[in-house]
């Protein structure tokens, strides 16, 4: 099978939450569907148009997508991935109020890695990477989390992973617009409501 490579974001906005939906289900549903450079342009700008239509795209490009805009995304990549290319898009989030220890949640993230046509978006913040939706793929016998990144970035060591719970409006300012605490060195955070397990089927 041919190897593919995760679309690249660009380097001056906050638009990681569309690429990881997108690469997300190009991951997922590369046994059904490889999209071309012309589809995925399609598929991104019909979400960015999304974006406009709902008076989101500011706010998205200056400050990401919250969990809350990142669901409306993912419905409506459902709804396009449906009529364009007959596959579905489903999204749960099972450990957005989890009392799992990290390392627990992830055995089970990568026992769910190890099915058919499934995909994990992350929302991660490290000092590698920062503040980020990216596309876990699988995790490795080391707990190293292998990613399929729209910065390039190959992964991070889940041994060094820690929950953090939901984030609030309050907690956004100017000097972090996008409302994650800053992880120490060595450390990746990871949002709990923010892991969320994809997977793609055919209707």
């Amino acid at each position: 099978m041919k190897q593919i490579k995760p679309h690249q974001q660009g380097t001056i906005d906050y638009f990681c939450g569309v690429y990881a939906v997108i690469n997300a289900f190009r991951w997922a549903a590369k046994k059904h569907k490889k999209l071309s450079y012309k589809e995925s342009c399609l598929f991104y700008q019909y979400l960015i148009s999304f974006l406009l239509k709902k008076d989101l795209f500011a706010e998205v490009l200056h400050s990401g997508s919250s969990c809350r805009i990142l669901s409306k995304i993912i419905k409506r990549a459902d709804k396009y991935t449906r009529k364009t290319f007959s596959l579905s898009l489903s999204v749960e989030s099972p450990f957005a109020r989890t009392k799992k220890s990290v390392s627990a949640a992830l055995g089970e993230i990568g026992d769910f890695l190890k099915l058919a046509d499934t995909a994990w978006i992350i929302r991660l913040n490290n000092q590698t990477i920062g503040d980020h939706w990216s596309v876990g793929t699988k995790i490795a016998s080391d707990n190293r989390v292998c990613l399929f990144d729209s910065y390039g970035y190959a992964g991070f060591d889940a041994n060094k992973a820690v929950w953090v719970p939901a984030v609030k409006e309050k907690d956004k300012t100017p000097d972090n617009p996008t409302e994650m605490p800053d992880p120490p060195k060595g450390k990746t955070y990871l949002l709990k409501e923010g892991q969320l397990l994809l997977t793609v089927k055919r209707v």
